[in-house]
């Protein structure tokens, strides 16, 4: 079709520049093209829009045009990048499973709007190579764990309810995340 042979022009001359590759200027009807080019390079990508909207526009035009890429739009309520306060925690949960999905390559796009450019955010690969996979029958110590949580900014309390907190009870633990809740329950050292 017309529109693949674009795309792979696009894409071609998009290689050879060296990264981080920024692409500035793009007509809003053509935005969703040329990120699908990007695309094509097979890295995973973090586009910066103006808005909350374009970010929503830029997410449809790719549905329409590459419809087998995997997208998602980091909330413009992830960090409050005008006021000293935090953001609320489930926005702040999503971000970070975003990152998450972003450097474990089950997402290839991930749009945000420009105000976020001003908020603190790991990057995504830190987010990898700071999670931690829980699975039945894996020896782990309980404090260990509960401290790396308590670093990574979970909130103990006597019953969990939203992402981002974790509640003990003898060997009975629960954590939410953006994934819902999960009980562990420890036999000595294993889970």
């Amino acid at each position: 079709s017309p529109l693949s042979v674009h795309l792979a022009k696009l894409a071609s001359a998009l290689a050879t520049a060296a990264p981080p590759r920024v692409v500035t200027g793009v007509c809003r009807a053509a935005r969703a093209v040329a990120v699908a080019a990007l695309a094509t390079l097979r890295q995973p990508l973090l586009v910066v829009v103006a808005s909350a909207k374009d970010a929503e526009d830029l997410q449809a035009g790719l549905s329409f045009t590459s419809p087998d890429l995997a997208t998602a739009i980091l909330e413009a309520d992830a960090a409050e990048a005008y006021t000293a306060r935090p953001p609320a925690r489930a926005a702040a949960a999503a971000a970070a499973f975003d990152l998450l999905r972003l450097a474990s390559k089950q997402l290839e796009i991930l749009i945000a709007p420009a105000r976020l450019a001003l908020a603190p955010f790991p990057a995504p690969q830190d987010v990898l190579a700071r999670t931690r996979w829980l699975r039945a029958g894996v020896a782990l110590e309980r404090e260990t764990l509960i401290a790396h949580l308590v670093a990574e900014g979970y909130r103990r309390v006597a019953v969990t309810a939203e992402p981002g907190e974790l509640a003990v009870r003898g060997e009975i633990f629960d954590v939410c995340t953006l994934a819902g809740c999960t009980r562990v329950v420890w036999e000595v050292d294993r889970i």
